[in-house]
């Protein structure tokens, strides 16, 4: 597959999984209401995503596939932590 159609899929998949999150993206909205609070986690998470944005357009293999395990690993410590607690 030629480069240039890979980076739709990518982005594609990245919107989906900001999407598919958007009840727990609201659930924490709600928790903060409106305060200082809030506008730090915005900014956090607008970074991040820009983050998340930037790795799928990593040129170098070794390194995308370290990010990919990091972000696999903390995903998984993070969900696992979540459903443990309720």
């Amino acid at each position: 597959m030629p480069r240039f159609q890979q980076a739709p899929i990518k982005e594609a998949l990245l919107l989906l999984y900001l999407v598919a999150d958007g009840g727990s993206l609201a659930d924490r909205v709600t928790s903060l209401g409106l305060s200082p609070s809030l506008g730090l986690f915005a900014v956090f998470y607008l970074a991040l995503a820009g983050a998340l944005w930037i790795a799928s357009r990593l040129a170098s293999n070794p390194l995308r596939w370290t990010m990919a395990v990091l972000l696999f690993v903390a995903g998984a410590f993070i969900g696992g932590g979540e459903e443990a607690r309720g």
